[in-house]
């Protein structure tokens, strides 16, 4: 009696759950073997397996089988040819290893014979198979590529989406839970002066699971502004596959990315020379930093590569870098005007954000009335199944996206607290400096400067003539500033930086001095600052993971 094993697969994974056709190929294959007087030793069965290639691990287990001598298997049974392969080169292939191990080949359903007819019959069946699956996945493809240019994405969904089906069609729709994690990360990254690592840290901490590398991936993909890019076409996304970011998000944060990764060189900081890459030269180059060889000891030097014999010791450089950042203390009359301006700015702010969600809270009141309607008349049989429930799922879809452009009530802070907060930050921010670590120094100067600032030793440390940062050193220090205004865009600005610096501090590792204590406890600062523990910042901060206008009192 000869020994056989059989083999039979199905591709389709639900088929091998409910496994109707492994159980059919199974009786098949039992069958033919007691038919024959086979001794059929093992059946191996292929669950959820493409026969496109070979790389199946039970054809592999099967294969191992009978190159084993001592198994003395003689014939190996299939229902079909297209079980075992589905391309002429892969089924080629198994046959001629089968034949050098001595075991001979038998298809249930297709007569194999050892003679010239039989064997180009065999092959003709072989490429019959693989033109068969050819053909499908032709279809497969047009069908893809209609989907693509109907707004239509058919694949596994992004973090951030979820699979969905709109008339039986395959979308993918904003993830409930995941999207608003998404779209804060762009944020972060766009608007808030976060690295990629911290956004990550958010994210984990958050309850999203994601690499450092695949949320570089996910910052980089168009299809999170509504653009599908496939087959070497470009559609626009439709209903309910809807952007998570705006255009603007997504390529501020790709610009962060690549900023913060080679044009300050932040990720090359040391200590001795944390102010290399961030630095600017006149001529628009950054400083780069060496060590030089004295008599006694080493000394550090911050130089120009572009500009000759423009070099200056490292320790003086920080020295004057320590006296720029005191300058941006505040005189309590210039603060005293800055507060009044932020008030109004806040007061009109906060105006505009009640209206918009007094309009958003009225406008799914009257979606919820009309979803009550819709189920009304469905349950009486005015309206089909089908209809109500398509209507039903695009009511659902406007009301969640109304409520998505608002965000619900939090644990909310005083302005006073805020605008207090921010005061003792500039008051500070040179003690903070000296006394922070490398890391947090990083940070500070990723929050502070994200262009870098300018150097030389004639006018020590600057930025950009109009930028914010020297209109911000310009009103601490002058009570008669003209741009501390309301109306003014600078008061707005200044309005969202601090904002902003409140995020900040909640979301970096600092400001984390070298004691390990942080910005915002009694003992890391001044004795007349103690009172400022009574606004509870430090709690307020440990409650937000980020603050926005609408959560400010």
């Amino acid at each position: 009696m000869e020994r056989a094993v059989a083999y039979i697969r199905v591709s389709d994974q639900r088929q091998a759950d409910e496994g109707n056709s492994l159980n059919t190929q199974k009786k098949q294959v039992i069958a033919y073997a007691k038919e024959r007087g086979y001794d059929l030793v093992h059946i191996f069965a292929e669950e959820g397996e493409s026969a496109k290639t070979s790389h199946r691990p039970q054809l592999r287990e099967l294969v191992s089988l009978c190159k084993k001598k001592h198994n003395w298997v003689q014939v190996l049974v299939v229902p079909k040819i297209d079980r075992l392969a589905r391309n002429s080169y892969d089924y080629a292939s198994i046959k001629r290893k089968l034949n050098q191990f001595g075991v001979r080949l038998e298809s249930i359903s297709e007569r194999i014979e050892d003679t010239p007819v039989g064997r180009f019959t065999e092959n003709i069946m072989a490429s019959s198979a693989q033109f068969d699956n050819e053909i499908r996945a032709e279809r497969c493809k047009g069908g893809m590529v209609e989907a693509v240019l109907d707004g239509r994405w058919v694949w596994k969904a992004p973090t951030g989406y979820r699979n969905t089906r709109i008339h039986g069609k395959g979308t993918i729709e904003p993830d409930p839970v995941t999207a608003p994690l998404i779209r804060e990360a762009y944020r972060l990254l766009a608007y808030g002066h976060q690295t990629p690592s911290t956004v990550q840290a958010w994210l984990e901490r958050s309850g999203m699971s994601v690499q450092l590398a695949s949320l570089y991936k996910i910052i980089r993909n168009p299809l999170y502004i509504g653009r599908i890019e496939a087959f070497g076409k470009v559609s626009i996304a439709k209903p309910p596959f809807v952007p998570l970011v705006s255009e603007e998000t997504f390529s501020k944060a790709g610009q962060a990315l690549a900023t913060r990764t080679t044009r300050h060189g932040y990720l090359k900081m040391r200590g001795e020379f944390v102010l290399r890459g961030v630095m600017i030269c006149r001529c628009g180059k950054a400083y780069t930093a060496n060590w030089t060889q004295g008599k006694f000891q080493k000394y550090g030097y911050y130089r120009c590569m572009e500009c000759a014999r423009v070099n200056y010791q490292a320790v003086q450089v920080h020295t004057e870098f320590r006296t720029y950042l005191d300058g941006f203390k505040p005189t309590p009359e210039a603060w005293s005007k800055i507060v009044e301006a932020l008030h109004i700015v806040h007061s009109r702010t906060r105006g505009y954000v009640r209206k918009k969600r007094s309009e958003t809270k009225s406008q799914v009141e009257n979606i919820r009335d009309l979803q009550a309607k819709i189920a009304f008349k469905n349950a009486t049989g005015i309206i089909p199944d089908a209809v109500a429930k398509q209507a039903l799922a695009d009511l659902e879809e406007k009301a969640t996206d109304a409520l998505s452009s608002v965000p619900g009530a939090q644990n909310q802070i005083h302005l006073a607290s805020l605008l207090e907060f921010a005061e003792m930050f500039l008051s500070s921010l040179g003690q903070i400096w000296e006394q922070s670590k490398t890391e947090t120094k990083r940070e500070l100067l990723r929050f502070l400067f994200p262009n870098g600032v300018l150097y030389n030793p004639k006018d020590g440390f600057r930025t950009l003539r109009n930028s914010f940062q020297e209109q911000l050193r310009v009103a601490v220090q002058t009570p008669s500033y003209t741009m501390v205004d309301p109306n003014v865009n600078f008061s707005r600005e200044l309005y969202d930086w601090t904002i902003r610096l409140y995020n900040f501090h909640s979301m970096s590792v600092g400001i984390e001095l070298g004691s390990g204590l942080k910005l915002g406890q009694v003992r890391t600062l001044p004795k007349s600052r103690k009172a400022l523990m009574n606004c509870k910042i430090e709690e307020a901060i440990n409650r937000h993971l980020s603050l926005g206008v609408e959560d400010i009192e």
